[in-house]
């Protein structure tokens, strides 16, 4: 893929972390917060699964464990827009692959990935590391958002069963008050036909 624009320091934007984000978590199909060879190969089907399989892992399994975890795909994500590729451009890419199709080489970040092996201390492990924190912060971020949620709806139902409960108390005293009704107008016209006897 090409390169169009001038080399960013800026990071992936929020809506462009989730778009990576949901891409890997759709591959990940058992949830393991790492993608196997045979998850991408179920993922791609028949579209060359082998071989796309092959090139996504040559290009982010940074440390050939076999596995690449969530943290290596953030980076490897941030890799490409620090090597110049814009947000539009990655997206597209991204749309590619959220539709099957082949994976694509990024020419610079191959360059990158080579360079960095030669430099004493690696800023792959260093992004690998940032994006461990920024995925463990965002999920905490998500856990309280999810607890928040759940303490508004539990307070929310709380609110619900009072209210159910007012009712069936308006309910019980409205036929409190029928059943009165009805016994005092009972009782007035046994009175009546009382009075007319006499």
């Amino acid at each position: 893929m090409g390169c169009t624009s001038t080399k960013s320091s800026k990071g992936l934007s929020p809506k462009l972390r989730d778009k990576v984000l949901s891409i890997f978590r759709k591959i990940d199909v058992d949830g393991s917060k790492s993608i196997d060879k045979d998850e991408t190969i179920k993922y791609w089907k028949s579209n060359f699964a082998k071989i796309n399989t092959n090139e996504l892992f040559k290009a982010v399994d940074f440390d050939n464990s076999g596995q690449i975890t969530e943290d290596e795909w953030m980076a490897f994500w941030e890799i490409v827009k620090r090597s110049g590729h814009t947000e539009k451009e990655i997206s597209e890419e991204l749309d590619n692959l959220i539709d099957g199709k082949a994976w694509v080489k990024f020419n610079k970040v191959e360059e990158f990935v080579r360079k960095d092996k030669e430099r004493q201390s690696s800023q792959i492990h260093k992004l690998v590391d940032e994006e461990k924190k920024k995925l463990e912060s965002e999920k905490v971020i998500n856990d309280r958002r999810v607890s928040q949620n759940m303490s508004i709806q539990n307070g929310q139902n709380d609110k619900n069963q009072s209210n159910a409960q007012y009712e069936k108390k308006v309910s019980n005293i409205q036929n409190i008050q029928n059943d009165k009704s009805s016994f005092n107008d009972q009782k007035t016209s046994k009175e009546h036909k009382i009075d007319k006897n006499y």
